[in-house]
């Protein structure tokens, strides 16, 4: 239900538990009304500005370096894959099916 459909009164308690859409608006009704406007601002600490800064800086800098190692790793492992499925394709096809009729390694292991 959004808030055209809405029937029931918005200023009712128990309205507000059961109707999301006039939940949200009071909500956001009664946070304007907390918010003061005509209040001047305190300045803010500089060290405090500075802080924040280099911790944003220092963050913006350690994600950077995250996706740049994300990156170094998925072109190594396509390349890896890539080189792979050169090696496969270079082979010549009698070794391939050889490879395929050869008991492996592991068969002598297994019990009868």
């Amino acid at each position: 239900m959004n808030r055209n459909e809405c029937f029931g009164r918005r200023d009712d308690a128990s309205h507000l538990l059961v109707c999301t859409a006039c939940r949200t608006d009071a909500r956001i009704a009664g946070a304007w009304k907390g918010l003061r406007l005509n209040e001047p601002l305190e300045p803010a600490d500089e060290r405090f500005v500075g802080a924040v800064l280099r911790s944003v800086r220092r963050d913006r800098a350690a994600a950077r370096r995250r996706r740049l190692i994300a990156a170094v790793a998925a072109a190594a492992l396509f390349s890896f894959f890539a080189g792979l499925a050169h090696e496969t394709a270079a082979a010549p096809e009698d070794e391939t099916y050889a490879s395929l009729s050869a008991p492996s390694a592991l068969a002598e292991l297994l019990p009868n």
